[in-house]
Formats: structure tokens, sequence, C-alpha cells
């Protein structure tokens, strides 16, 4: 790619994100990540560095240092990975049997919380 087509392509903007990830070398990881990638360091814990965050737009990576691959033998357990906050919620086709669609949309107030703004009409009308 000659300098001239690197100049006319604009950089993508990363809207929204925030992620860790577990890398082996936090200093490489942020050397590619500025260097490569345009990323800003806002941040790096330790010496030895041992965590760190980097920035671009309203992107922003935390890296983690660890010394063994994630998915090796019990090393979630051990370091509470991938763990999620609370346990995933399970739901069968019954848990919808109380929704049903209705023929028009309603404008008069919902009988369970009257005061409650009511939904503008929408093409698929639903009725709870």
């Amino acid at each position: 790619m000659t300098e001239e087509a690197r100049q006319a392509v604009p950089r993508p903007i990363l809207n929204s994100i925030s992620a860790q990830l577990f890398v082996a070398d936090i200093q490489a990881s942020c050397d590619f990540y500025t260097e490569k990638l345009g990323f800003t360091i806002d941040f790096v814990y330790g010496d030895p560095p041992f965590y760190a965050q980097v920035t671009r737009d309203n992107a922003h990576l935390s890296f983690r240092h660890i010394d063994e691959p994630v998915f090796a033998g019990n090393i979630r357990e051990r370091e509470h990975l991938l763990r999620s906050p609370s346990p995933p919620q399970t739901r069968s086709k019954s848990s919808f049997t109380h929704i049903r669609p209705r023929k028009s949309p309603s404008t008069k107030p919902s009988s369970r919380n009257p005061g409650a703004p009511q939904p503008s009409s929408s093409p698929i009308p639903m009725e709870i």
C-alpha cells in the first residue's frame, strides 16, 4: 500500500467497548496496541507490569497478566475467570405464554400501572 493510499483511508472510530484481555506480556501488548492500532496508554500497574489499560475513541481495553493459557486446566476456577455475575437465566417456551398478540393498539392506561406512560403503536402490537 502506498503512502498516499494509507492517508486516503479514514481510521475507523470505535464507538464503545470495554473488555479485559488476558495476556502473557503487558508491555508487548501495550506496544502493539499503541504503535499499530492507535491506542493510548491510560495506566500500567506493577513492576513488572501486571495490569494496564489502553484507550482509543470510546474503546477501553484492560490487559491482565496471566502466565498460563486461560483455558488450561482449572485456571478459570483458581483465578475466578470467566464467571458470570449471576447464574444464567433460562427461558422456556412457557415463559412467554402470557404475551399474546392483540388486534389493535390500545391508548388506555394499563390497569397494572395507570400512571405509567403508554407505548406508541408498534407494527406488531402485543398485550401482556
